[in-house]
């Protein structure tokens, strides 16, 4: 019995070895693939410390790093300073208590589009991409005094139409005013999409932007006791070319189920050249009463932009194609657009400009295709 046990050791000394050597090798191959995965999650900062690695959140599909975007919006822009008569209940125009609403042009929902390409690049989940929006709108407006109320100009030269400089233009008949927006975006735009959590995914981008806007506002009016069958003519014109930084941060909160919600902001501030022009005429004599102004300028536009709203994601063709679609409301807010010129005061035919803002709100759907 003894001999049998001694004829045993050298079995168990060599069961045990090769399991110690097996540990061993299991040991090193899980060390090696911890050193893997601490290389993937870990970086080294530009000021020789070390931290964790934020995942990537570019969709992650095969054999490319193109997109495209499409978008559409329905929008309402609201410039400031678009005002061109009041209405009084009282047919004399200069008599208390005055009564009324002062009447400007509110321009209608009409639609616009977006367009914009780019690619992931290869550098730490970059990416550069160049979008374009456009948008335009138009308004018509009257007003009308009727037989016991009347209709008050605000705009124009009072003193145009007279005979004498002691003739006033107080009220007339009708006002009509049209109003023409056009709004022009384009930018140059780098960024980095990651997560910052499981479900919180986090864009930081930088840009240059361009940007063309026009206001375009032509009013007439008639009658009165100056008038009499005759018309003035107030003719307005601003534009402006701009250029500048942007800056922002897009953010989504993954739901499941492959949707998400969104919210972004951004902020720029542009350089500006404006283009101002003020014309009017009397329509009794358009040759001598008239008046020619321009008023180019240059001036810094501040603008804030916001979008909330709701998103979709899928993936198709073995991840070759991704196919994500957002729809949110968007706003947008510029300070000092409205360079407008005005006569302030009537006695002498002194003139001003305007400094009014300009906002805009509405629905945008964009449809994103990564291949």
């Amino acid at each position: 019995m003894t001999v049998n046990l001694w004829k045993k050791v050298p079995i168990a000394v060599a069961g045990l070895a090769f399991a110690s050597a097996t540990a061993a090798m299991d040991i090193d191959t899980r060390v090696t693939q911890l050193e893997h995965q601490m290389k993937q999650v870990r970086t080294e900062t530009s000021m020789d410390t070390y931290g964790a690695e934020t995942a990537s959140a570019l969709p992650n599909t095969t054999g490319g790093d193109w997109f495209i975007n499409l978008g559409v919006l329905l929008m309402e822009a609201s410039p400031e300073g678009t005002e061109y008569c009041y209405t009084d209940q009282d047919n004399t125009a200069s008599t208390y208590p005055l009564k009324g609403q002062v009447k400007e042009n509110k321009l209608d929902w009409d639609w616009g589009l977006t367009v914009g390409v780019g690619a992931g690049l290869q550098h730490d989940g970059w990416d550069l991409q160049l979008n374009y929006t456009y948008f335009r709108n138009a308004h018509s407006s009257s007003a009308a005094g009727g037989r016991q109320g009347s209709v008050v100009a605000t705009r124009g030269t009072p003193r145009l139409n007279a005979n004498n400089a002691g003739v006033q233009l107080i009220n007339v008949n009708e006002a009509r005013s049209s109003l023409k927006f056009t709004y022009s975006d384009l930018t140059l735009e780098l960024g980095r999409d990651y997560f910052v959590s499981g479900r919180l995914q986090v864009r930081t981008f930088y840009s240059l932007e361009a940007q063309w806007l026009k206001l375009n506002q032509d009013i007439q009016y008639i009658g009165g006791d100056l008038l009499g069958v005759n018309s003035t003519f107030v003719e307005d014109r601003c534009k402006f070319w701009g250029l500048g930084p942007r800056t922002g941060i897009n953010t989504k909160w993954h739901l499941g189920y492959d949707f998400s919600i969104f919210g972004d902001v951004d902020v720029s501030l542009l350089y500006a050249h404006f283009d101002v022009s003020h014309k009017e005429n009397a329509g009794a004599d358009p040759i001598n009463n008239a008046i020619r102004l321009s008023g180019d300028t240059n001036r810094f536009v501040p603008e804030v932009h916001y979008e909330l709203g709701l998103s979709y994601d899928r993936y198709f063709d073995d991840n070759r194609h991704h196919i994500g679609v957002k729809l949110g409301y968007t706003a947008d807010y510029m300070w000092g657009v409205n360079q407008y010129i005005y006569n302030f005061d009537n006695s002498t035919n002194r003139y001003g400009r305007m400094t009014e803002n300009l906002g805009m709100q509405g629905a945008k759907l964009t449809v994103r295709w990564d291949f």
